[in-house]
């Protein structure tokens, strides 16, 4: 191909931690398209393929962003509603034990 052609990849057949990652974040954006993809869940999807298969990693990423006790959907989704809250949280917990900080 030439300079000004660019080279068409198969991230399907890609073989890899990175490429396993951008796999399992794309099939999570597909399965739950109101949230889609967003910064940060990256390290909490690489942290599961760390440990298991793909698919695991995946199922694994769909129910900590639903289920109890974890629940991070909102930690991600539009507006980002449960991420203020999370920050609110820990703001008052660093005044209180380490005000200093």
């Amino acid at each position: 191909p030439s300079r000004k052609e660019k080279k068409k990849v198969d991230f399907t057949k890609e073989e890899g931690g990175q490429a396993s990652l951008r796999r399992v974040l794309r099939a999570y954006s597909l399965y739950d398209p109101e949230v889609g993809y967003c910064q940060g869940m990256n390290f909490i999807a690489g942290m599961f393929i760390t440990f298991v298969s793909e698919e695991e990693a995946f199922w694994l990423l769909v129910y900590v962003m639903n289920q109890k006790p974890c629940r991070m959907r909102g930690l991600f989704g539009v507006g980002m509603s449960e991420a203020h809250q999370v920050l609110h949280v820990a703001e008052r917990l660093i005044a209180q034990f380490n005000p200093k900080l």
